[in-house]
């Protein structure tokens, strides 16, 4: 159980790396990648889902989904999956655009490639964990 969490993790991790690298992450200094490792390790162990989990995901909105109607489908299995579907797709979009923001000379140590897409990607991560806790969760926990 805690050897395929583990497995599972870094196969994720070595995935963000080698999609990082094929991107045109820098591969030449040390520096910036066990930068792309330590920040490929942030998006193993913090993103909603992991990129099998999406990538299946994505499959069944494009190709339908397996069972052919045969299977009652859970609503609220449907309702999580979508949720983690969003907040996904937005951290992804928080890395492009934070991939984006950054200025192609790398002059400065704030312009290299993983920092600006790490900072972009904590803040958005925060405002989403922030923003689903409503009041009606808190009510709940109090009483």
């Amino acid at each position: 159980m805690l050897l395929d969490f583990i497995f599972s993790h870094l196969r994720d991790m070595v995935l963000w790396v080698v999609i990082f690298s094929l991107a045109g992450a820098e591969l030449e200094n040390y520096s910036t990648v066990i930068s792309n490792v330590a920040f490929s390790a942030l998006l193993s162990f913090t993103m909603p889902m992991q990129l099998a989990e999406l990538r299946s995901m994505l499959l069944e909105l494009v190709l339908g989904p397996d069972d052919d109607g045969k299977v009652e489908r859970n609503k609220e299995a449907d309702v999580e999956g979508s949720r983690k579907l969003k907040e996904m797709l937005m951290l992804l979009g928080a890395i492009i655009l934070g991939a984006v923001v950054t200025q192609l000379d790398w002059a400065v140590w704030f312009q290299r490639w993983p920092l600006s897409s790490v900072v972009l990607y904590s803040i958005v991560r925060a405002l989403l964990y922030y923003s689903g806790k409503t009041p009606e969760k808190v009510d709940e926990k109090v009483e």
